[in-house]
């Protein structure tokens, strides 16, 4: 086993790089795991102790996906350009709601128009025919009463 391995059994250049990120580009992020042990071993640890230091802090590191300020940053760009284009197309979306209640209000108030203008007819027309029936009625009680005076008088 080499040296750049310590125990292991994964070269150093292999643990530096970001696990997969399911086909997502995120920024890679290295971390020499074997300048991180020599730091550790200088400091008083002992090799098993400085080895399994390493790992701990490569596995944290490496086990979820970290994102970089440049990858928030980019998100963030990502998700302002989003809620600009939402709220362009609601603007959007009113404004033709906007036109559209107006031309719906239109022509409610041009059958309400309509519909009034027949009803005055409708009522005219009932009109004369209640004359016509009145005067018929009237012209028809004369004639009664004449024919019964008629009657009375003979």
């Amino acid at each position: 086993m080499g040296a750049s391995e310590h125990d292991t059994g994964i070269p150093v250049s292999e643990r530096n790089q970001l696990l997969p990120t399911g086909g997502r580009t995120m920024t890679t992020i290295t971390f020499d795991t074997h300048a991180y042990v020599k730091t550790l071993r200088e400091a008083g640890f002992t090799e098993p102790q400085a080895e399994a230091q390493t790992n701990a802090l490569a596995t944290a590191m490496f086990a979820g996906e970290l994102a970089t300020k440049q990858d928030l940053s980019l998100m963030e760009r990502n998700l302002k350009q989003e809620v600009d284009a939402l709220r362009k197309e609601t603007k959007q979306d009113i404004r033709e709601l906007a036109l559209a209640t107006k031309h719906d209000i239109q022509t409610l108030g041009q059958e309400m128009r309509e519909t009034e203008l027949h009803i005055d007819a409708r009522m005219e027309a009932l009109k004369s025919d209640l004359i016509k029936w009145v005067v018929g009625l009237a012209l028809a009680q004369v004639g009664l009463l004449v024919g019964i005076l008629l009657k009375l008088a003979h």
